[in-house]
Parts: C-alpha cells; sequence; structure tokens
C-alpha cells in the first residue's frame, strides 16, 4: 500500500515554483499543490502545468481561511478557473466562497476537478457539524471534500480520525488538524480514509503549522510497513 502525499509548493517566483516542483517529484510527492496567493504575479500556469505528470492542485487561499490573495474576490476566483484551463487537473475552492456551487461548475467546465474545502482556525467541530459541512460540499459536486480543523487538545486527531472512517464511505475525503497537536492526524489519516495527506517540500517551506516533509512523512510510513 503506498500512501498518498500531496506537497505543497508555497513559491513566491514562478521560477522557484518550477524548482520546488522538480524537488517534490525527487522527494516522492503524489500531488502537487501550487499555492498562487503565495506568487507575487500569478502568470505562467501553462508552465507549470506542463512541468509535471503529477496531478496538480491550484489553490488561491483568501485570507479568511489562512491564505494570503491581496487581491480582490472576483480575480481570486478569475486566477482558480484560469488554472483550470492551462491544464491544472484540481482546483480548490472553499465552501465558504459565495455562489460556490456556480464556480464548481465553472472549474468544471475550465477542464479541473473540484476540491471544495472548509477550515477552521479556531478548533475541531462535533461531529454532527463536520457531517453537515460535507454533505454541503457533497452537495456543491465536490469531486474531493476537504475539512481541515485545528486542533486544541490530543483527542481531536481521534475525533477526526473516526469522522474520516465513516465519512469516506460517502465521498473522497481529505481531512486532519492543524497544528503542533494535529500532526497524528495528517500521519495517520491516509489510514483511515483520505484520499492523501499534505506535506512541506523541505524544512522552512511548511504552508500550515504541524505540516511534516515528504521525506519526514516517507520514513514514518517505511517504518509503519507502508513503503
Amino acid at each position: 500500500m503506498r500512501i498518498a502525499i500531496a506537497a505543497t509548493v508555497p513559491a513566491e517566483t514562478l521560477g522557484r515554483a518550477l524548482a520546488l516542483i522538480r524537488r517534490a517529484e525527487r522527494y516522492g510527492a503524489d500531488y502537487i499543490e501550487v499555492r498562487l496567493d503565495n506568487l507575487h504575479k500569478i502568470d505562467g500556469l501553462e508552465k507549470i502545468a506542463k512541468s509535471t505528470d503529477l496531478p496538480l492542485i491550484a489553490t488561491n487561499r483568501k485570507r479568511s481561511e489562512g491564505g494570503r490573495f491581496k487581491g480582490t474576490e472576483k480575480n481570486r476566483i478569475e486566477a482558480l478557473i484560469e488554472a483550470g484551463r492551462k491544464g491544472f487537473d484540481y482546483v480548490d475552492i472553499e465552501l465558504s466562497t459565495e455562489n460556490v456551487g456556480a464556480i464548481a461548475r465553472e472549474i468544471r467546465k475550465a477542464g479541473s476537478r473540484t476540491i471544495i474545502s472548509f477550515h477552521n482556525l479556531d478548533g475541531t467541530p462535533p461531529e454532527p457539524e463536520l457531517d453537515s459541512i460535507l454533505e454541503r460540499e457533497i452537495r456543491a459536486d465536490a469531486h474531493i471534500c476537504k475539512l481541515v480543523c485545528s486542533a486544541t487538545k490530543i483527542e481531536d486527531n481521534c475525533s477526526l480520525l473516526s469522522f474520516i472512517s465513516k465519512a469516506c464511505r460517502r465521498a473522497r475525503i481529505v481531512c486532519f488538524a492543524m497544528g503542533r497537536l494535529g500532526t497524528p492526524s495528517r500521519i495517520l489519516s491516509p489510514l483511515y480514509g483520505s484520499v492523501f495527506t499534505f506535506a512541506s517540500v523541505e524544512k522552512g517551506l511548511e504552508s500550515a503549522k504541524g505540516q511534516l516533509t515528504i521525506s519526514e512523512l516517507r520514513k514514518i510510513y517505511n517504518l509503519m510497513g507502508f513503503g
């Protein structure tokens, strides 16, 4: 069993993004998430799309959900749809986005699959609330439903892993907790049904607290017998 890892590329320039994609390939990533909200200028999307055979995810995270995009909401959405047109395999759009269903349809028309995401930066909601969020993502016709919470206690990992084990029967899901206390859920979530987990390419390039590197995760999985 090979556990799938999505490497996050938080580069500020096109050249740096291309270099990090090559490193992610060498380290054994299975997906690559390009953080458009980190780029000083969102251009060269076609070059990025042609730079790798790995599935590419375009993310343009808004500030309210932990991102860095500084432009208008209209420009943010246009960049994501354009990424679909230029060859990105997946586009991540937040569930909280106005008219998310209509935007998801535009993304699919552009040629990409949708990851509809939810982020709670303050804690981990109870399971009934997580179920409700998942249903809203399913109704928006997500190809992958992403629910990311924040761990305020170690037990939050157990809650999310239990939720994943049930939710993966209803949808393709990615789910874990951010923060130092949430690291166990990042490691174990694929074993409970997550499509993949996220990792940084190298130390110092983490996109969120608690994120391990690709190499660290591969070592852990090898020790667990999932090499």
